[in-house]
């Protein structure tokens, strides 16, 4: 599909938003990650490459988190998305995509260790459907990345895989249950708190797996091999000793599993029939963006809320009703424009 007419204004869209929203010059390579996620809506959920686009860029923690401090979330997800649209496209078993993608993935991998789970999955995934030539060039280009990280982790750390992580404290994890539902619906850090519409990705999950190869067969493989990625990161972060991600506002570990969750939420988006579905999937994403665009403008709440919730009891205040991380930036948005409640800074 030829996108030439798309990428552009995408494009144009996303500079827009990193010169005139707030820290332009760490928006500007985050919000490169839009445009190869729009081309792969295109590609596979035409009809939702819009709404899916803005949610992905404005309505998760990549706008709210990655976008704004120089965390290494934005990089991985824009290699990630780079990855994800090389083995998407439509002439996507050509040597030269396969070396890219497996190029992209080495950088990711070089850039968050954790973006692993994506790397290992679609190279397992063209071995199951025996596509050797694939994972040859596939390995090829992820050869250089990983050596420079071996190489690196051994140098600085003495150790090739655990890195500079080797010296966190592992000795108090918390629950399993507590964790993972946080990730997942703590008011004041799960994702389906902080971006809603992402409630369609599971609809859209599951049209994965029911289609067989009927909707997308040559890059179902992909989709389902991403998909389990993402469930191991929730699963790694929910066993992780500090689940809640540190000083920060929303998931921010899961980061990366955003490609792959707003790519399912464009599948569900198309199957939606009739104008009132679609009116709500919008709303949702409407609802996305307002709580990530309050997380940067109510900023000034930001410390005092951290200081508040910092607290030895394993993120546990986290599900408090009260008191929540998006309600303190919104009153500190409020206080800042119209001056009524308390400062909170």
């Amino acid at each position: 599909m030829d996108h030439t007419t798309y990428v552009p204004t995408v494009t144009w869209l996303t500079m827009w938003v990193a010169l005139y929203l707030p820290d332009p010059m760490e928006c500007a390579f985050p919000y490169g990650h839009a445009v190869f996620f729009f081309a792969v809506c295109q590609q596979l959920a035409p009809a939702a490459s819009w709404p899916a686009t803005i949610l992905f860029a404005l309505g998760t923690c990549l706008y709210s988190v990655a976008s704004q401090s120089l965390w290494m979330h934005g990089p991985a997800a824009f290699w990630l998305c780079s990855a994800l649209y090389f083995m998407t496209r439509p002439d996507s078993d050509h040597d030269r995509w396969r070396l890219a993608a497996g190029l992209a993935l080495g950088l990711a991998v070089l850039t968050r260790p954790t973006t692993a789970f994506f790397a290992v999955a679609t190279w397992v995934a063209l071995l199951v459907q025996r596509q050797w030539r694939g994972v040859l060039w596939l390995t090829l280009g992820g050869v250089i990345p990983a050596i420079v990280l071996f190489h690196y982790n051994w140098v600085n750390f003495g150790s090739v895989f655990l890195g500079g992580y080797e010296v966190d404290s592992r000795a108090e994890s918390p629950p399993f249950w507590l964790s993972l539902s946080g990730l997942l619906i703590a008011p004041s850090r799960g994702v389906l708190v902080y971006s809603p519409a992402l409630l369609l990705a599971l609809p859209g999950a599951w049209m994965i797996f029911r289609s067989g190869n009927r909707l997308w067969p040559s890059s179902r493989g992909i989709l389902l091999a991403w998909l389990a990625a993402s469930a191991a990161t929730l699963l790694f972060f929910a066993r992780w000793h500090d689940w809640r991600g540190g000083w920060c506002y929303g998931p921010r570990f899961l980061c990366e599993t955003m490609p792959i969750l707003c790519l399912l939420f464009a599948m569900a988006f198309t199957r939606l029939r009739s104008q009132w579905q679609r009116q709500s999937a919008v709303a949702l994403v409407v609802l996305s963006v307002s709580v990530h665009l309050v997380g940067i403008f109510g900023y000034g709440a930001y410390e005092a809320w951290q200081l508040r919730h910092n607290l030895p009891d394993q993120g546990r205040c986290l599900f408090a009703l009260k008191d929540t991380q998006i309600e303190a930036h919104a009153r500190g948005l409020i206080h800042q424009l119209t001056g009524i409640g308390k400062d909170v800074r």
